[in-house]
């Protein structure tokens, strides 16, 4: 509904969810792109660090470190964050680690014997006070 001042909108039991529909006809479909070149050949197989560095190189990962200790004093100047690129590199891994094993709560991670070579090695309080 629409008045001159205002917009009136509807409630959450009044809004519907998309109805979707499939359209037939020429008019709807896409060309595919084609492929047009060739997989490189691949020397050897790389260990995952090795794979991840090529996207995180240490150009970024100290672009990444130098940034996020100057939002950190932006912030807070009294409470400056110190990141170092190593402290970076354990706690993307624990991230990917934690995106593999789920558990409900971030500091259980700290409580598994089992899985102790992983977040172990990221203090529980650091990884608290990056932790998006």
């Amino acid at each position: 509904m629409h008045d001159d001042n205002f917009i009136t909108v509807p409630s959450q039991s009044q809004q519907r969810k998309p109805i979707w529909r499939v359209i037939h006809g020429s008019s709807t479909s896409r060309s595919r792109p084609q492929w047009l070149g060739i997989m490189p050949q691949v020397d050897s197989i790389q260990t995952p660090t090795q794979y991840f560095r090529h996207f995180f190189d240490s150009y970024i990962m100290n672009h990444i470190v130098m940034q996020s200790n100057l939002y950190a004093v932006q912030i807070d100047p009294e409470k400056p964050l110190q990141l170092t690129v190593v402290e970076l590199e354990r706690f993307l891994g624990v991230v990917f680690f934690m995106s593999i094993i789920s558990l409900p709560n971030s500091r259980l991670y700290w409580s598994l014997d089992q899985y102790r070579h992983g977040p172990s090695k990221v203090k529980t309080t650091f990884f608290a006070e990056v932790q998006i």
